[in-house]
């Protein structure tokens, strides 16, 4: 084999300007500029392929350009929409950057995908372990962590179905602020704009806020309700000021005050809707302003054993037995008297003593107020403010018509004529 020399070695003349090199179809296929520090590369239709400089790279028209001033890519545009694939070594996609769906989609393929901040403060020994990242996202897992200084702050954890919020030194706080709440006031870190509050700490509080003032120069919320996990708490306020407040370390329910009167109204299972909110609805009011207990319904019983196992309703005049249950009167002027069973027509006992679970039969004996009562006129007519008695029809009263004899067998007052007849009629108990 023979050696080259120097005089055998081919030296292409350099290029001084502009120059164009063609095809055998004499299409310009290169331009070469050596002044400007050019290269153009054309396809078959004339147009620019791709050209360098000493600042950049373009491909077309500037669809994926690379450059030297800014160290950056730019992928796309000049009717292009960019996209940036990475694959594996089995060509899978794993990482898709595509700005057509601007859609970022990482993993699948048998790959999990996973999105790591780190802190500036990060050595290299650091980026090794998604631990030591601040934010977290886990695309196998579906969770989510924000960490400071490697400690886990606030986990979204889709597994569970769950929000984990504060520990590790740490308290956790939810604040969810309302559309109304707009700069300076939508200040993330300022939780008494916050319309509710999930406060982590030892007193594991609950607040729900409303705005006091619409001037959103001087937004300002007050409490509206406060749960306190610590003391037990619960507090309903109006204005900033309390209203209703529930201890259970008391046992203790406080309502009304601060200009506020106190009301507490139970309605009884009938009463729906709109209704619930209309005070006179009520079947038990409990008057704070002038300290009154109101009952819709009429006397006061007191609830007795029944001696006889036959059927005895509402209306019906009782006595005692020798052993001091009740049974239903049988003789006229009866000094063994007590009462009347109370819940008769339209009258209801507004208060039941001594009612309690038990094996014997056990009825309400109207002792106080309005009932009505089963009266018979065939041993005289009865008319308003009669005193009544026992009569000899079995559970009927009679007009008390020889006044010796009445003395002590008195059941009351009727507050309705009776002309003939059986009835019920509303009485007035009063015993005597």
């Amino acid at each position: 084999m023979g050696t080259i020399t120097k005089e055998d070695t081919y030296m292409p003349p350099p290029i001084i300007g502009k120059q164009e090199f063609k095809n055998a179809n004499g299409n310009v296929i290169m331009i070469v500029d050596s002044e400007a520090e050019q290269l153009i590369l054309h396809g078959a239709d004339g147009k620019a392929i791709m050209s360098v400089d000493g600042i950049q790279l373009k491909l077309g028209d500037g669809q994926v350009a690379l450059s030297k001033g800014s160290g950056g890519a730019a992928l796309g545009g000049y009717g292009k929409f960019g996209a940036l694939v990475l694959r594996d070594k089995d060509n899978n996609d794993i990482i898709v950057l595509d700005s057509g769906a601007a859609n970022l989609r990482l993993g699948g393929n048998t790959a999990g995908g996973d999105i790591a901040l780190f802190p500036k403060n990060a050595i290299a020994a650091d980026l090794n372990s998604f631990a030591n990242a601040i934010i977290h996202l886990d695309g196998n897992a579906g969770n989510v962590f924000l960490r400071d200084e490697g400690r886990n702050r606030v986990t979204l954890d889709a597994v569970n179905g769950n929000v984990h919020v504060g520990g590790n030194y740490a308290k956790g706080n939810l604040f969810v602020y309302p559309s109304s709440v707009t700069a300076p006031y939508a200040d993330n870190m300022d939780g008494s704009n916050a319309s509710i509050h999930l406060d982590g700490q030892a007193s594991g509080r609950i607040v729900i806020r409303s705005q006091l003032q619409t001037d959103p120069l001087t937004i300002v919320f007050g409490d509206v309700i406060v749960l306190d996990g610590q003391t037990g708490s619960v507090t309903l306020k109006t204005d900033g000021k309390s209203r209703i407040h529930m201890s259970a370390p008391d046992a203790n329910i406080y309502v009304g005050g601060n200009e506020k009167s106190g009301d507490i109204f139970v309605y009884p299972s009938g009463v729906k809707g709109a209704d619930t909110t209309d005070g006179s609805k009520a079947s038990i009011r409990l008057d704070g302003q002038n300290g009154d207990v109101v009952l819709s319904n009429a006397d006061c019983a007191e609830e007795f054993d029944i001696a006889q196992s036959g059927d005895i309703v509402p209306g019906t005049v009782m006595v005692l037995d020798h052993e001091g249950k009740l049974q239903q009167s049988k003789q006229a002027y009866d000094r063994k008297v007590v009462g009347v069973i109370s819940g008769g027509g339209d009258c209801k006992p507004g208060i039941i003593l001594d009612k309690k679970h038990s094996r014997n039969n056990r009825m309400p004996l109207a002792m106080l107020g309005k009932v009505y009562c089963n009266a018979d006129a065939q041993y005289g007519p009865i008319e308003v403010g009669d005193l009544l008695t026992t009569s000899s029809t079995p559970g009927h009263a009679m007009k008390a018509a020889d006044a010796l004899r009445a003395f002590g067998a008195v059941i009351g007052k009727a507050l309705r004529p009776l002309k003939a007849g059986q009835e019920l009629i509303p009485i007035l108990i009063a015993l005597q």
